[in-house]
């Protein structure tokens, strides 16, 4: 099978354009050896990276092997492999849902450039609500939330900038700045200049299942709750993955749907 399989992929791989990427999913057995063998074939250099997908959850025969001591598996794994070595292959970003309120995001900027605590202009509007804390009030407060929504794009953290001479700004005043097709909203903090980050760059939908609205980060190396829609894979895409396709089609079909990118 080791010989068949080395075959399989050399196939594989010389039948990808020159930009194109195979992607193979591996479990724990196979995992480190098919890397090895991998390399072996397409070159280590043409390795991009490697993806944990979350495949199942602990329920069902899984809770009895976790409470009997086993350690049980959730995960399988998806090697990345570009033909010209490239590493930047994702074009559209993927997010994930975060559950808790960004301390960070603390500050508003009103229409007339001028900064208070977001926790100030949410009391003007809602004088009879107790505040609880940005955080406590983002799990508990329909009005908080609503409000976040509302006012993502005043709502911001400072974080350091460079390349901007501190000469040209005045201590505490907000100013707009474009440069290099880039807009900039700047603040002079004695000794330095900070920009204002806006909480609209990391609010959105997420790619959940859910489609969760709200805080969200970029997904890394880590799919989490993919199993809740396995059911669904097989009507995505061009690629039929009916039961008992050979192996060999299978790689065919999975170049195909690669090289359409």
């Amino acid at each position: 099978m080791p010989v068949i399989l080395k075959n399989r992929l050399k196939v594989a791989f010389s039948l990808l354009k020159e930009d194109g990427v195979i992607v193979i999913q591996t479990d724990n057995n196979e995992n480190h050896y098919l890397k090895v063998l991998c390399d072996e074939i397409f070159g280590n250099n043409k390795f991009v990276t490697q993806v944990c997908v979350e495949m199942s959850a602990t329920q069902g025969m899984k809770v009895a092997a976790a409470k009997n001591g086993g350690i049980v598996k959730n995960t399988e794994y998806l090697l990345f492999y570009s033909k010209d070595g490239r590493k930047n292959i994702i074009e559209n970003l993927l997010y994930d849902p975060r559950s808790d309120y960004d301390m960070h995001y603390s500050k508003f900027l009103t229409y007339d450039y001028k900064v208070k605590n977001v926790k100030d202009v949410f009391m003007e509007q809602y004088p009879n609500i107790e505040f609880l804390g940005l955080s406590e009030m983002y799990k508990v407060s329909n009005e908080f939330k609503e409000f976040v929504d509302d006012y993502q794009h005043n709502i911001f953290r400072y974080d350091k900038v460079t390349g901007f001479n501190i000469n040209n700004f005045i201590e505490g005043e907000v100013v707009r700045v474009e440069r290099n097709g880039r807009e900039y909203y700047l603040e002079r903090k004695s000794n330095s200049i900070e920009q204002l980050m806006f909480l609209g760059a990391s609010y959105g939908y997420s790619n959940d299942f859910f489609s969760t609205y709200g805080f969200r980060k970029i997904r890394g190396d880590w799919w989490s709750g993919y199993y809740l829609d396995m059911g669904n894979v097989n009507k995505e895409g061009n690629v039929k993955l009916s039961s008992g396709k050979k192996p060999e089609r299978l790689i065919y079909d999975l170049i195909i749907s690669l090289n359409d990118f």
